[in-house]
């Protein structure tokens, strides 16, 4: 996310994760060799992009709503799973 905002003129944008890294994202960082996002834990003060958020408890800690700057997100559409009649 943070190259494809960099490329599109966000040059400030820098990846972050709200916890720990799970061992699945681990293994595809490592196998293409991309740094391990840093670690947040308090969101004072900071703009944020939410990637994957469905509620604020998510979120870092101390984020303040007007600082979310973006969401993206996806969701499973009803007609994504279910069978044709």
């Amino acid at each position: 996310m943070p190259n494809l905002k960099n490329a599109l003129g966000m040059s400030e944008a820098v990846p972050a994760v709200a916890g720990d890294i799970n061992g699945e994202t681990k293994f595809v960082l490592d196998y293409f060799k991309v740094p391990y996002p840093e670690k947040l834990t308090d969101g004072t003060g900071k703009k944020v992009i939410l990637v994957d958020h469905n509620e604020m408890a998510q979120a870092v800690d101390k984020l303040d709503v007007e600082n979310i700057v973006e969401i993206v997100d996806h969701i499973r559409s009803a007609a994504s799973h279910m069978s044709k009649p």
